[in-house]
């Protein structure tokens, strides 16, 4: 049995993290349901928010790396999740969902980068800048462990 560490002050451990893991699997979901959308019905981009398809054949914002490059960063960035997640689920905190909720976003974008060579993304503002729901995962998944990372 693990020792419970108290929490500190404006800090609570969350009490059902099955939530938090349902609404991720939720946003995972959602997401393919509208990369598959965007693949199959989306129009051409027109107006300043557009639903529209953009496959992005890059790293975060366009930017091109060789494939050697990314398939590197992106083991090492599962297995930096995987290893910050295991080392601090003991803690009973919300750190390790809010990185939950990043490996799932990424595992949806790996998921159209395997099976179709670029990340399906749909939300475009100006037809110029385009992301999806897995990029929103990953950033406010980010931004959460960042600010719940446990203080040594």
């Amino acid at each position: 049995m693990h020792p419970v560490i108290p929490a500190k002050a404006g800090i609570q451990p969350y009490k059902n993290p099955r939530l938090i893991i349902w609404a991720a699997v939720s946003l995972f979901a959602i997401d393919r349901w509208l990369k598959y959308l965007a693949v199959e019905r989306a129009p051409a981009c027109s107006g300043p928010v557009a639903f529209s398809l953009f496959m992005n054949q890059g790293l975060a914002f366009s930017l091109l790396v060789p494939p050697l490059v990314f398939w590197l960063l992106m083991a090492l960035g599962f297995g930096a999740l995987l290893l910050a997640a295991g080392r601090h689920m003991r803690l009973r905190r919300q750190w390790p969902l809010a990185l939950t909720v990043v490996a799932l976003g990424a595992l949806s974008n790996l998921i159209d980068r395997l099976t179709g060579g670029a990340v399906i993304d749909y939300l475009l503002f100006f037809c110029y800048s385009a992301i999806n729901v897995a990029d929103v995962m990953i950033a406010g998944g980010l931004l959460w462990a960042v600010l719940e990372e446990p203080r040594r």
